[in-house]
């Protein structure tokens, strides 16, 4: 939504920062943004949701992936400041079959566009930024733990 603040978000508390820019919250786009959810909701169009206002983008991806006992193909290369910030977004799966109509509602309701960031994954061993559910699910576990 806007700029990627860091300001009190859960990295820099772990590196005993506090930051100088703390997220904002646009109203207009926030009601949007519920309002398309909801309809998408009742559509049956969401496989899963996740905000990003606890530990950002990546905690959010990670921790659907761990919920859903699956992997993710990720696209891209993201900043720290773009997996970090706990600025308002959503994580949105989907069928790739309902993209047109995602957008439609999304559009319709005045809420920002979807980005694409990955297509998930089953199978025996999947990964997610690279790394296997395991690893990822002690590193949460014991970050989660040490996070005041």
């Amino acid at each position: 939504m806007g700029k990627n603040r860091l300001g009190g978000s859960a990295l820099l508390q772990a590196l005993n920062q506090l930051g100088n820019e703390s997220p904002d919250c646009h109203p207009k786009i926030l009601k949007a943004t519920w309002k398309a959810v909801q309809i998408l909701h009742d559509c049956g169009l969401l496989l899963s949701l996740h905000d990003r206002s606890d530990g950002g983008l990546v905690t959010a991806i990670i921790e659907m992936c761990l919920a859903g006992n699956c992997g993710i193909n990720t696209v891209g290369h993201h900043e720290i400041s773009v997996l970090f910030s706990e600025e308002l977004g959503l994580v949105v799966e989907y069928r790739p079959e309902d993209i047109d109509l995602i957008d439609r509602v999304l559009k319709n309701e005045g809420a920002p566009p979807l980005r694409f960031l990955g297509k998930t994954t089953a199978g025996r061993q999947p990964r997610v930024f690279g790394i296997d559910l395991p690893t990822l699910r002690q590193w949460w576990e014991r970050t989660s733990y040490e996070l005041k």
